[in-house]
């Protein structure tokens, strides 16, 4: 009965969807371009000369020289992903775990916890675009920062360092440049169909579903971190709560991330049920740190 159940709602869902394709084509067209503005004006730009440098600085032996520099576990993963931000860290784990540097468990609790949007993104767009003070920027920046800090020292015993070690596969220069910019193209590309995916589930619903805009904007945050957050910084609601909503949903980073992490990290068998505990603990401990953002208010 239950598989008879299960299949009239999978046969519902999919007559649903394609009759919203074909009778709201504007939706589609315009989530996929603004998916590709996104893309064209942030991701591209920002993600392709990090993740070339990523490469780069492996292929020297700079990623060694930090885990020598920084004793504690894997500790180098955070402070490259704070500088570059999501979904970096995926790559940086990708190419820990491809030679042999971390072990799945670890890998696991590392990607979970080095969710950093860039940093760039949170103090120029959400703090002085959003809400036209950089100093707001800069304290959300330090929530999102300590949340997954934290969630990373909890763990921290938990965490097997005895996989790290020194490995250097030096590639001539031409050759490295080459496959850099073909393996990290894929990685993008994929990255861009993910996005149109979330994107479009967000008008969708947006579009289709009588619901408030505060709802809206939440689903907004909970699928996809920038219309996220600029939806809800658009929202005419008291500022404190509108604060605390941008902080949870830069921390949570949304699903669209989630899954673009995921598939940068496909090869390896990355527990999605344990990554999404992760990702909870960080969202909660967001939480926590926001409470006390509220009582002690001195912005």
């Amino acid at each position: 009965m239950f598989k008879i159940i299960k299949k009239i709602i999978n046969i519902f869902i999919c007559t649903l969807v394609l009759f919203i394709f074909l009778t709201k084509p504007d939706i589609i067209i315009n989530s996929v371009k603004t998916s590709l503005e996104i893309f064209y004006n942030n991701i591209l730009p920002t993600l392709l000369p990090f993740f070339i440098l990523i490469d780069f600085l492996t292929n020297v032996g700079y990623i060694n020289y930090l885990k020598k520099l920084f004793k504690f576990k894997h500790f180098h993963i955070l402070i490259l992903s704070m500088i570059s931000g999501l979904p970096s860290n995926a790559k940086y784990i990708n190419n820990a775990l491809n030679n042999n540097e971390i072990s799945l468990y670890d890998a696991e609790i590392m990607l979970g916890c080095s969710s950093f949007p860039n940093p760039m993104f949170i103090i120029s767009s959400v703090g002085f675009l959003m809400l036209n003070d950089i100093t707001l920027g800069v304290i959300i920046l330090i929530s999102v920062y300590l949340s997954n800090i934290i969630v990373y020292l909890i763990h921290y015993r938990l965490l097997d360092n005895s996989y790290s070690k020194d490995t250097l596969d030096k590639k001539e220069f031409p050759i490295f440049l080459k496959d850099s910019i073909i393996n990290n193209t894929t990685t993008l590309i994929v990255i861009l169909g993910t996005m149109i995916f979330f994107i479009t589930v967000l008008n969708i619903i947006c579009n289709l579903i009588p619901v408030s805009d505060l709802i809206k904007s939440i689903i907004s945050g909970i699928l996809e971190i920038s219309s996220g957050a600029k939806n809800i910084s658009l929202l005419n609601i008291n500022f404190k709560f509108k604060f605390i909503l941008l902080c949870l949903t830069l921390s949570w980073n949304g699903l669209s991330v989630f899954m673009q992490s995921l598939s940068i990290v496909s090869k390896h068998n990355i527990s999605i049920k344990h990554l999404l505990i992760i990702k909870i603990e960080v969202l909660l401990t967001s939480i926590i740190i926001n409470y006390f953002y509220i009582i002690f208010w001195v912005i």
